[in-house]
């Protein structure tokens, strides 16, 4: 009984402080703006030590109060003129005092970017960062997975100096964009984003193995359709890319090992019939091959 009424003395206790606080912060507030103007914003966020301190374990409700109060500063006049200076001390704050607060990361990782200031490096690798933590938490979250990849296939890229980070950025985008499908929570096209995003960044068995496994999932039969139209042509691709990397590697033993013998008497005299995905070769085709072959020399 006497720790039940000590629990209710508490929460009473800490009702009081938060909304003392509240209060305090506004009348702080409107003094400012009445000497200073709105030209200056000044903003108090506490260490979340100390504040963990003084709420007496109601860690939520102190994220919702900074939850507000940063929602109040994102709408301020620093915030239209572009400034943020206290926007990740407020995340961080928010997301400290409330870890599982699923909405803070998602405002978090969009303030960091769309704002009206000029996006940098800095404030892309935060939005990832505030991403990640976030879908470390709700690793079935498929806003949070979408958002992430989108803020590594299409963010940060040009940010990175070399090619070879640009496409290691953007397959790791592509990995959170398929683990958004896989969440159930996202729309039903994005099965197709993924194949495409795969095919352009030059992975076709990646995109085709996308959609083998992602179709029986989709249920609108029109964007069914056009997926398995896709599936066709993604396999079409890829036969004819290793079929023309074959007759390639064909042309390049024949110009070494026997140059002097014409390319049909070469193909005779093989030891080996040779055969690309499953079928053979025909004279047809490797004379149509290798006039592509001689327009590209």
């Amino acid at each position: 009984m006497k720790l039940e009424l000590a629990g209710k003395i508490c929460a009473f206790l800490a009702f009081i402080f938060l909304y003392v606080l509240t209060f305090i912060e506004g009348a702080r507030a409107r003094f400012l703006r009445s000497e200073l103007g709105e030209s200056k914003v000044y903003s108090f966020v506490p260490d979340h030590k100390i504040l963990r301190g003084m709420v007496l374990g109601y860690n939520e409700a102190a994220s919702d109060l900074y939850w507000i109060q940063g929602l109040i500063y994102a709408g301020s006049r620093e915030a239209k003129i572009g400034k943020f200076s206290y926007l990740h001390s407020y995340a961080k704050l928010i997301l400290t005092m409330d870890p599982m607060f699923r909405r803070a990361y998602r405002w978090a990782g969009v303030m960091s970017i769309y704002t009206p200031k000029r996006i940098t490096r800095r404030d892309v690798e935060k939005a990832i960062e505030y991403l990640k933590a976030g879908v470390e938490k709700f690793p079935d979250d498929g806003d949070l997975l979408s958002m992430l990849g989108f803020d590594l296939y299409y963010e940060l890229p040009p940010f990175l100096e070399t090619e070879n980070d640009k496409k290691k950025a953007k397959l790791e985008g592509i990995e959170y964009f398929k683990k958004a499908v896989l969440s159930g929570n996202q729309p039903e096209w994005m099965v197709s984003l993924v194949s495409t995003l795969y095919s352009k960044n030059g992975r076709i068995d990646l995109a085709i193995k996308n959609l083998e496994e992602n179709l029986k999932y989709v249920e609108d039969r029109d964007l069914r359709e056009r997926m398995l139209k896709k599936l066709e042509n993604l396999k079409g691709q890829r036969d004819y890319s290793a079929y023309i990397s074959e007759l390639y590697k064909l042309y390049t033993d024949w110009e070494k090992e026997f140059p002097y013998l014409s390319f049909d008497m070469y193909l005779i005299i093989r030891p080996k019939i040779v055969w690309t995905y499953g079928y053979q070769i025909e004279k047809s085709k490797i004379e149509s091959a290798m006039e592509a072959l001689d327009t590209l020399d």
